[in-house]
């Protein structure tokens, strides 16, 4: 068993860098990252959202410490089809993203959901059969999601699409 202690919510700029600690969050363009710890390791928690074929989406996306490899996600929706697309929500689909990566050599988001037993590449995840459009949001959500937290995951090196800008780490 992991014992987790949250330590403290990151509100985090545009720019990669920290804004608040420990609250702050009051506009609706914040970005929020919990910040834990489970074995003495530092992991992050990412907030998600998006859009599925019938209503919201949404999630949270955990990283290891060095900010690169997916530890866990969790997913649920507002009203996906049972039995399809409510399937996000399922233990065996959300435990395909473990360990996946988010980026590539080049800084770019490219860790997806593909058509269900289409995935081949080491970033991409089987999606449910017959919930094309819930897995297609759910993949945007990922991507987006993750692309909005990208100069803070990078770790001080921006990636490729953001130029020679600064990034600053926690």
């Amino acid at each position: 068993t992991y014992e987790t202690l949250v330590k403290s919510d990151l509100i985090i700029n545009e720019d990669g860098s920290v804004k608040a600690e420990n609250g702050g969050f009051n506009e609706k363009s914040d970005l929020v990252v919990y910040v834990c710890e489970v074995e003495g390791a530092k992991k992050y928690v990412f907030p998600v959202t998006g859009k599925g074929l019938w209503g919201g989406l949404w999630g949270y996306i955990a990283v290891n410490e060095t900010k690169d490899k997916v530890l866990g996600t969790y997913f649920y929706h507002e009203s996906e089809t049972a039995g399809l697309g409510a399937r996000i929500g399922e233990k065996w689909f959300q435990d395909q993203f473990i360990g996946k990566p988010i980026f590539d050599e080049d800084g770019n988001v490219v860790l997806t959901v593909v058509k269900a037993g289409a995935a081949q590449a080491e970033n991409e995840v089987d999606g449910v059969t017959g919930a094309t459009l819930t897995v297609n949001g759910v993949s945007a959500m990922v991507k987006d999601g993750l692309t909005a937290y990208a100069k803070f995951l990078s770790g001080g090196e921006c990636p490729a699409e953001a130029g020679n800008e600064e990034c600053q780490e926690v």
